[in-house]
């Protein structure tokens, strides 16, 4: 039997993408946004 990890794969970059997003100055500029952001990760 095999291990697929292909969606764990994609998950991370997702999660590197929207990591990256997070920390940028577009979504520090509004409080709220980033606390979705953040919220969204945890969740």
């Amino acid at each position: 039997m095999a291990l697929n990890f292909t969606l764990l794969g994609n998950a991370i970059v997702h999660l590197e993408k929207s990591l990256k997003y997070a920390t940028s100055d577009a979504a520090q500029g509004g409080a709220g946004l980033f606390e979705q952001l953040r919220n969204s990760v945890i969740h």
